[in-house]
């Protein structure tokens, strides 16, 4: 009995132990054997291919890279080597190939047509009411279209209106006198004060004109139309006819060449646009020729002429012009001026 052993009394408490441990480990899947190769396909099957050319597309893209850097550098070279307003053009180097630009020939340039077109006392407003509208004013070598937030200037005579196609513009003068010149047009503010016309119609599709006191209009052509109403309506019916109509209630001329046609109120004319020109020989206003002792007196505008054998008088008005003797003479209202030729020696 001595030799035998002894049995432990913990060994139930041991046996316990074990079977508690066991419970509290993690029972495996049954496919966790299986799970493992699935989980590596869906991993490699969620890698991003690359492309075949994956090395080429990085070649050619730092070439692209160094191109675009070689870019910059030419430009920021040609920005440096030039003036400020040289680049603002493109090409910004210059182009001139031999022989080099011309020289002016004479220092300081003529004046051109600014000598033709000189500025005048009389003052007008422009209008635009639709665009494009360009104006130069008296003085200017170069005009500025007129834009939507500056829709009106003053100008003196001597300026140009031009009108593109679908444009409008309106030139009102101080005593109620309006120019409505719609579609393609161009034309000059004339200085009464200076015998000129109060307009000058270089280029027009439609335009309508209203008159307060008797003026002059050279149209299109080189004709002259003389009224004091309106309005007057002008039409380019075809490229080489002017329609002029009367649509005022009073009576209206036009000088065209040798003649002088009378527009009663709604009455049209049509003018053709001769490659000589229609610029009239006789005048389109009230007034005609009077023969004096041995010299004609040409009378234009609102005067009162008295002749007899040894001279001629006239007498002013209104707005007028009075040519003779290789004279021209404007008058104020109610002033009389006297024509005599030399007495007998």
């Amino acid at each position: 009995m001595r030799g035998e052993p002894v049995e432990s009394r913990s060994y139930g408490l041991d046996s316990a132990s074990a079977a508690l441990r066991r419970a509290e480990e993690p029972v495996q899947d049954p496919s966790y054997g299986l799970s493992n190769p699935v989980g590596a396909a869906r991993r490699r099957a969620e890698e991003p291919v690359q492309h075949p050319w994956y090395g080429l597309s990085d070649l050619v893209g730092a070439a692209r890279r160094r191109a675009d850097a070689t870019r910059c550098l030419v430009v920021a070279a040609a920005l440096a080597c030039s003036s400020c307003t040289a680049w603002q053009r493109w090409p910004f180097w210059s182009t001139q190939e031999h022989p080099g630009p011309m020289v002016d020939a004479i220092d300081p340039l003529p004046p051109g047509a600014q000598a033709d077109y000189p500025e005048g006392v009389e003052e007008v407003l422009v209008v635009r009411h639709a665009d494009p509208v360009k104006v130069r004013p008296a003085g200017r070598t170069a005009g500025y279209p007129l834009t939507f937030y500056e829709k009106s200037v003053r100008m003196h005579a001597g300026s140009s209106v031009s009108v593109a196609p679908g444009g409008r513009v309106e030139v009102l003068w101080n005593d109620g006198s309006s120019i409505l010149i719609s579609g393609r047009g161009f034309g000059l503010v004339g200085s009464p004060s200076r015998g000129e016309s109060l307009f000058s119609f270089l280029e027009v599709d439609t335009a309508q004109i209203q008159l307060v006191t008797e003026e002059q209009i050279d149209l299109l052509g080189g004709a002259r139309l003389s009224a004091a109403g309106g309005p007057i309506g002008l039409e380019r019916v075809r490229f080489d006819i002017l329609r002029v109509k009367n649509q005022s209630k009073t009576a209206a001329r036009v000088a065209f060449r040798e003649d002088v046609i009378d527009l009663d109120p709604g009455q049209a004319v049509d003018l053709p646009l001769l490659g000589a020109g229609g610029r009239p020989t006789r005048s389109a206003t009230s007034a005609d020729l009077v023969s004096g002792p041995g010299f004609p007196v040409l009378l234009t505008g609102a005067v009162e002429a008295d002749a007899d054998l040894n001279r001629v008088r006239v007498q002013a008005v209104g707005e007028h012009e009075i040519e003779a003797l290789g004279q021209k003479v404007r008058l104020e209202r109610g002033e009389e001026v006297d024509f005599s030729g030399l007495g007998p020696r």
